[in-house]
């Protein structure tokens, strides 16, 4: 893939705090002897897209993933795929390129309600009753990938981008999988993921 090829990316992160880094490492390994066809972007230590003010995020429990998201943005990227520093992908990542194009976006579902994992706090933000999130499957936030050129997906970061400044929705366990969720059922995509 040459230099101004932004068509797919790969984007993982990393703070130096325990293992995550080798999770880096591994998952450079295993994406540059893949069949992947576009760019990979990764970071161990540092703040992604400062040049935007996203480092007054840096105290937001997992808010580089957005940050990295937006700084891919920035760079003209057109389709992103966060990749967690623990996943280990066995299948061919251009497959999942073809779902982000094709629907605009990549989500999978979790295996629970959010219920035992929310705060009313959280909820509140979201104006969501908290009885709801009893029946709000959550989303799985180890493997995202959006079209950052489709309406959706931007609206998806940004709602994001949006509840990471703000305490009472993201300083939860599991943060940005308890907001990328609701995100994701307040603009009703739940039936597509």
């Amino acid at each position: 893939t040459v230099e101004e090829e932004r068509e797919n990316c790969i984007i993982t992160y990393s703070s130096f705090n325990q293992r995550y880094p080798k999770g880096v490492i591994r998952l450079v390994d295993v994406i540059s002897k893949s069949d992947f066809k576009g760019h990979f972007h990764y970071r161990i230590g540092g703040w992604p897209n400062t040049e935007e003010g996203d480092l007054v995020l840096a105290h937001v429990p997992f808010a580089f993933k957005i940050c990295f998201l937006r700084e891919m943005q920035r760079l003209g990227y057109k389709r992103v795929l966060w990749i967690d520093s623990s996943v280990l992908p066995y299948a061919s990542l251009n497959k999942i390129f073809k779902y982000i194009a094709r629907d605009g976006f990549f989500i999978q579902n979790g295996h629970h309600t959010l219920a035992h994992f929310i705060h009313p706090d959280v909820t509140a933000y979201f104006t969501i009753p908290f009885e709801k999130t009893h029946s709000i499957m959550s989303v799985s936030a180890a493997i995202v990938g959006l079209d950052l050129t489709n309406p959706i997906a931007k609206n998806i970061l940004g709602s994001w981008f949006a509840a990471a400044k703000v305490v009472l929705a993201f300083y939860y366990p599991c943060s940005d999988l308890t907001s990328l969720s609701l995100i994701i059922y307040t603009m009703d995509l739940s039936n597509k993921l």
